[in-house]
């Protein structure tokens, strides 16, 4: 079978805007391979860019794209899995950041599926950066998910792989709801603001089957799993050489802060216009279980990455939208998890670091 992508290329999309469309993104932002001088940011301003004395390790070409088969199988579903065979400097590279800086996740995802991390990031960018490392994780996380469901299983319930572990859900793909829906009750405001991500995630889903409850959760895993990878970088002054201090970022973090909303937002518009794909939500104990495992995740994410933000920050950094994070803890929308049985922070819990 040929690669597993989405359907809708939405990287490719996102790329032109300078933003991650499924991951770290080589259209901007940090995934390109020198740190240059000045950078354009989303909103157009143009930023000076500090250079370190280490410099990002150049990738080799991509090559071909990557072919995953039921022979694959057993590495990805497997418990224990061996670490890869390296070849190349910049994969070298990629083994040594993942491995350092987010073992648990991204390099559990690097051991499952090597090749395709590779292929990743050297498509995504002419450097192993934070930009294309984030990439690198994000789409394999994609790919690991989509075949868990699929080739590596029979029964089309939708499986994510978090931390090592596989979490088996109570949904299957095409069964609920297109994530269009969120159209429906998303602010007119944010729709704006947010123009980029909601465009290519929600208005362009309309149409394709595949892009339901599913795939947003697909969405929001593949997002927090690499934000952590993100947030651990900008923690460590060892690793400033793979980012642009001065330059805003929106990438996983800011996806992931986009799709928790996404999320809330879904449910309640299929409270009114989908109450069957509501009540089978309602009813899944696994679905449940893993969106409570993805929130605790995002929300674990956000308290490291503060003091990196733009927030934080007043000029470059990690973009959490200010917008988008207070639609999120707004009453409103917290009743939305409260009714599933989802603890969370509070906006209280924020005061003093993403609302002021």
């Amino acid at each position: 079978m040929k690669r597993l992508v989405l359907a809708n290329s939405i990287a490719a999309i996102l790329a032109t805007f300078a933003l991650v469309g499924c991951g770290g993104g080589g259209g901007g932002g940090e995934g390109g391979a020198v740190p240059a001088k000045t950078t354009t940011t989303e909103s157009g301003a143009v930023q000076e860019s500090p250079t370190t004395a280490k410099s990002p390790v150049p990738t080799e070409a991509a090559g071909a794209g990557v072919t995953l088969t039921l022979t694959d199988c057993a590495r990805i579903t497997g418990n224990p899995v061996p670490s890869p065979a390296i070849t190349g400097a910049d994969m070298q590279e990629v083994n040594d950041v993942l491995l350092s800086q987010d073992a648990a996740h991204s390099y559990d995802l690097f051991k499952r599926s090597p090749a395709d991390v590779m292929w990743s990031v050297r498509s995504s960018g002419r450097a192993v950066t934070l930009g294309t490392l984030g990439t690198g994780v994000h789409e394999t996380n994609h790919v690991i998910d989509f075949a868990l469901s699929s080739i590596c299983s029979g029964d089309r319930y939708s499986r994510f792989l978090l931390d090592g572990q596989v979490h088996l859900t109570g949904t299957r793909m095409g069964d609920t709801e297109n994530r269009v829906i969120v159209d429906s009750t998303y602010p007119a405001a944010l729709k704006v603001s947010r123009s980029v991500r909601f465009g290519a995630y929600i208005t362009e889903s309309a149409g394709n089957s595949r892009n339901d409850f599913s795939s947003l959760l697909e969405e929001l895993n593949a997002h927090a799993g690499a934000a952590a990878l993100e947030a651990a970088v900008r923690s460590n002054p060892e690793m400033a050489y793979l980012y642009q201090e001065n330059v805003m970022s929106d990438e996983n973090i800011g996806g992931m802060v986009d799709f928790m909303l996404f999320m809330q937002h879904y449910l309640l518009a299929a409270k009114s216009s989908s109450p069957l794909t509501y009540s089978a939500i309602q009813g899944q104990p696994d679905t449940l279980a893993f969106m409570q495992v993805l929130w605790t995740r995002a929300e674990s994410v956000l308290v490291r990455a503060y003091p990196h933000s733009t927030i934080a920050t007043g000029k470059g950094g990690t973009v959490v939208p200010a917008d988008v994070f207070a639609e999120i803890y707004s009453p409103q929308m917290l009743s939305e998890l409260d009714a599933l049985g989802i603890t969370h922070k509070v906006a209280a819990d924020w005061v003093g670091t993403y609302l002021h």
